[in-house]
């Protein structure tokens, strides 16, 4: 149906060109043209208007709205600086540049070029500071080139002169966060804080503005409060991948000033939230198991750590985490007097990590405790040609081998009759 209507539009046009068209009449053709997005056969129509008609300003006007419409912003220019030039400024033309600069400049804000966007922003903003659209491209552009404060100030008053302005209050949002950045990277903590809760204040209910506070809070150690909010986002914006990566920051980090506080519960229980949240990521099941450990639950440590390795043998800090873990066990072994188990588990935090130099060093002496010298021996030479820089294993070393030899030398002695 609307092909049809274009149809028979255009073929009223022709028969229109063959006679002398009113003012009115061009008027009507170029804005129907527009209307149905026919923008060169709007230009054309305009140009022949104004051929027609080269005193009359509208048809100056349409000319650049059509190049507007086109994306020609700079032919838009042209023909607005000829009509400046003919009929002086005027309220009309000061409208229509306006509204040229200001689509320009978000035409260049969609293509990333914020600098060339600010250089049309200020053009419209000088005419007119008053206009609410001038002041919400100027705004929005001040803070893409990282002018955030000066952003802030001019999108502030717009949204105290346009409170109604739903785009006003989203950009002003949007600037407080990208001042707030610049508070931060300052070392400006506290108006940092101020300045992104401003944000939130303005757009409780958006997901970019909710992962920006939340950030602030867990940069200025707000951990509580910074969980909630982003647990809260997630219900409500599920498909938003930020919240998630970012409740396990808090998580995690929390956990650790909860571990300086010796608060060890509490510790536990944050890590375990943050391996919840993705348990096949290798930094956190790390974490979770070295929660575990020093909570002592050596049992569920030692599982989860030999489930993870399983599944992901490439995950080298697991191993080295797990031998420590057996290591570590084996120690507290040692203490309760547990010869056995002691021997047992500092071989198998060398089975698990035998390149580790400390490991070897560990089981090595762990050895002696069966008098096993030759192989303690030899374990500790062979470490030594792959560490030559590791002082322990040449002590040790030196250390058994004199052992070793007295402990013959006591063996072959002969008895007193």
């Amino acid at each position: 149906m609307k092909r049809l209507f274009i149809i028979v539009f255009i073929l009223t046009i022709m028969l229109q060109n063959n006679s002398a068209k009113s003012q009115d009449d061009h008027v009507r053709d170029i804005k129907q043209f527009i209307e149905l997005q026919l923008l060169q056969e709007a230009e054309a129509s305009a140009f022949e208007a104004i051929n027609e008609y080269p005193e009359d300003l509208i048809f100056y006007t349409l000319a650049s709205w059509v190049f507007r419409e086109e994306k020609k912003f700079k032919d838009a220019e042209i023909i607005t600086d000829m009509a400046v030039k003919k009929f002086g400024m005027n309220d009309e033309l000061k409208n229509e540049i306006i509204s040229n600069e200001n689509s320009f400049t978000w035409h260049l804000i969609s293509i990333n070029k914020f600098d060339e966007a600010l250089i049309h922003a200020e053009k419209s903003f000088d005419l007119d500071k008053n206009n609410q659209w001038s002041i919400l491209a100027y705004g929005n552009a001040l803070f893409r080139t990282k002018n955030g404060q000066k952003a802030v100030l001019v999108l502030e008053e717009g949204y105290a002169k346009y409170p109604v302005n739903l785009h006003i209050k989203s950009s002003l949002a949007f600037a407080y966060c990208e001042y707030g950045t610049a508070l931060y990277n300052d070392k400006n903590y506290e108006e940092y804080q101020i300045t992104l809760k401003k944000a939130y204040e303005l757009l409780p209910d958006t997901d970019f503005i909710i992962n920006c506070y939340a950030i602030c809070l867990i940069r200025v150690k707000d951990y509580e409060n910074a969980i909630m909010l982003l647990k809260d986002g997630i219900t409500k914006f599920p498909e938003y991948k930020f919240f998630r990566s970012n409740l396990i920051w808090a998580y995690s980090e929390y956990a650790d000033n909860l571990k300086n506080e010796k608060r060890l519960k509490e510790y536990y229980r944050y890590k375990k939230e943050a391996y919840d949240l993705d348990p096949d990521n290798e930094r956190l099941i790390n974490d979770y198991a070295l929660s575990l450990i020093i909570s002592q639950d050596y049992e569920n440590a030692f599982r989860i750590l030999n489930e993870k390795i399983k599944l992901f043998p490439d995950y080298l800090t697991l191993k080295d985490t797990l031998s420590s873990a057996y290591s570590e066990y084996a120690d507290k072994m040692k203490v309760q007097n547990n010869q056995e188990e002691y021997i047992k588990y500092k071989k198998t935090a060398y089975d698990t990590a035998p390149d580790k130099e400390w490991i070897i060093n560990e089981y090595a002496l762990s050895l002696i405790y069966k008098k096993d010298y030759i192989n303690a021996i030899n374990l500790l030479s062979e470490a030594l040609k792959k560490y030559p820089d590791y002082k322990l294993i040449k002590e040790n070393l030196d250390k058994l081998t004199v052992e070793y030899e007295n402990s013959l030398k006591t063996d072959i002695q002969p008895q007193k009759k």
